[in-house]
């Protein structure tokens, strides 16, 4: 007598962390080589924009799950949060800056271990829905490319690796039980108390961490508003020399 074993079943963390729907324009890597996808790898660990470029996926409201295909300026920015310790945005709506955020740490938590990143939002929603983000870029990243999911669940994403991306809402003690690797406020011009926010966490950022404190404008007052503005004095500053 024969007997043939049931085909495993699949956890629902492995459903949601491995979907088989593929998205057409994402490459399909199933028949490559060990060589090839050793050059791959490392070719999206050097390069975010070319990683989130070839294989980033976004959520759009009418067509599903689409190809995230960057701008220039989206370009420019991840570059500059790759090279720069602390980077301030004063953006506008749609432009797409806080799915582009969500992709960079993506990107940082699947490439490199231990890495944790605090991402302080202004709502639980928000702060929800920019960690879906994230699973989104995670979820499609072909399986051999990214570490196994630990931990999966509203407002923390943890990998195999070590690294874990948690996020938040305002908090006075935000960040303090981390030694962060990647700080982000988003839509911190509308939240309150930042200045001793961002102060608190700035001891768990010295070691080598990355702060990124984007918004849209909220008048002329709070720390967002003075930080820009000091900013763009010393940009002016540098532009002379």
């Amino acid at each position: 007598m024969i007997v043939r074993k049931s085909p495993k079943k699949s956890t629902k963390l492995e459903m949601v962390a491995y979907p088989e729907t593929r998205i057409e324009g994402i490459p399909d890597t199933s028949a490559w080589t060990k060589e090839k996808k050793l050059t791959e790898y490392m070719k999206c660990k050097k390069d975010p924009t070319y990683f989130l470029s070839t294989y980033g996926v976004i959520s759009h409201p009418k067509r599903g799950k689409i190809p995230f295909k960057l701008y220039e300026f989206q370009k420019d920015l991840l570059w500059a949060i790759r090279d720069n310790k602390n980077v301030i945005v004063n953006k506008s709506r749609q432009m797409g800056i806080s799915t582009l955020i969500a992709g960079f740490s993506a990107w940082m938590s699947i490439f490199y271990k231990e890495k944790t990143i605090l991402i302080l939002a202004t709502k639980a929603e928000t702060a929800k829905g920019f960690l879906e983000k994230v699973k989104i870029v995670y979820a499609h990243t072909p399986k051999w490319m990214k570490p196994a999911p630990a931990e999966w669940n509203k407002m923390k994403l943890t990998l195999a690796n070590g690294s874990f991306i948690i996020v938040s809402t305002t908090a006075s003690d935000a960040g303090r039980s981390y030694a962060l690797s990647l700080f982000v406020v988003d839509e911190a011009a509308f939240i309150d108390k930042l200045e001793k926010i961002y102060t608190g966490v700035l001891p768990t950022i010295s070691t080598g961490g990355k702060a990124l404190i984007l918004s849209t404008p909220n008048g002329p007052q709070g720390f967002f508003f003075k930080t820009c503005m000091l900013a763009k004095e010393q940009q002016e500053l540098m532009s002379k020399d």
